[in-house]
């Protein structure tokens, strides 16, 4: 059975802002399913998020899962360290990423243990990237995605503008069509829901950030299935 991404929490991490912490409530089919805590600090270089279920069924595992990535000035990752707690799945993770070598080292606390894999020059975890991509600057369509140590093409096309209504007001934004495409036939390891689960043929995420840099919508297609949510609040 296809089960929708919760990785759309992730999608509304990015800001232009120097620092900021903001709220999302996930829904699908009109019910609240999970909340999310994104703090993301620009110039201090990292963003971290809080993912937990508010409720649980066979297309949405509970979750409680943590994630921060320490990323350089052109938003390549450092050290992405993750605690994911999903359903039955236990496992805390650090990547280490040397771009310069194109290799990645993971570190599981479970069964997998250690090992590396190969990267591109430009990959990005999905949480770097959609900071990058919030900051307007980008260059070129496609993008490198590390998918939990399977590497996947991400395609971007800006599709224009839109004035969005949200619940915290009216937002002047630039509207994207995101697509996935894998790189190999390597699998992952296995589907975290929440940074993941998005990385398939089928998929196409809709994204809207405002001209502030703050990603105000997002929506994700899946076959039949289709999930969005909304922002509830930003603090610094």
């Amino acid at each position: 059975m296809n089960k929708l991404p919760l990785l759309l929490l992730i999608l509304l991490p990015v800001q232009i802002l120097i620092g900021v912490t903001v709220d999302y409530d996930i829904k699908s089919l009109g019910i609240r399913v999970a909340s999310i805590s994104v703090n993301t600090q620009i110039q201090q270089r990292y963003v971290e998020v809080k993912a937990k279920s508010i409720h649980s069924n066979a297309l949405f595992p509970h979750i409680d899962n943590v994630y921060k990535v320490t990323f350089n000035e052109q938003f390549l990752p450092n050290v992405y360290v993750r605690k994911v707690r999903q359903g039955e799945l236990s496992d805390d993770v650090k990547v280490i990423y040397n771009h310069s070598a194109l290799r990645a080292a993971a570190v599981h606390s479970g069964k997998l243990g250690e090992y590396g894999y190969a990267i591109a020059a430009d990959t990005r975890d999905f949480f770097s990237f959609m900071v990058y991509l919030a900051q307007g600057k980008i260059s070129g369509n496609q993008f490198s995605i590390d998918g939990n140590g399977s590497l996947w093409t991400a395609s971007v096309t800006k599709e224009g503008r839109e004035l969005l209504k949200t619940p915290l007001g009216d937002y002047s934004c630039s509207r994207y069509s995101i697509r996935f495409n894998p790189v190999t036939n390597q699998k992952m390891n296995y589907v975290d829901m929440v940074t993941h689960n998005l990385l398939s043929r089928s998929s196409r995420l809709t994204l809207w950030i405002s001209d502030g840099g703050n990603a105000m919508k997002a929506v994700i297609r899946k076959g039949a299935l289709s999930m969005s949510w909304e922002i509830k609040g930003i603090s610094p």
